[in-house]
């Protein structure tokens, strides 16, 4: 699939209070059809979504989707302490 940028997801509610819920993967084509969105959204914007799964995670790894829609919602989480293990990112 074609993965030209991944964010990290924080659902609500949460799986976990330390870690990023999910890896959604956008592709090139959405990129550049909403690139004006993807410009002004930051940590904390609420987006809803549509997505494939890819992979389910688990307590190691991030679950894995890759959207097909993506939409701000223009709701904000402030979201404080997430850490990030490089370990947990699809293809590592």
């Amino acid at each position: 699939m074609d993965h030209a940028l991944n964010i990290l997801i924080k659902m609500s509610p949460s799986e976990s209070s330390t870690y990023p819920d999910l890896v959604l993967s956008i592709s090139s084509t959405m990129l550049s059809e909403k690139k004006a969105m993807f410009n002004k959204i930051k940590k904390g914007d609420e987006v809803s979504f549509t997505a494939q799964i890819i992979s389910l995670g688990n307590e190691f790894k991030m679950h894995h989707l890759h959207a097909s829609e993506l939409v701000a919602t223009g709701g904000f989480q402030a979201i404080e302490g997430i850490e990030i293990k490089e370990t947990a990112l699809p293809g590592y």
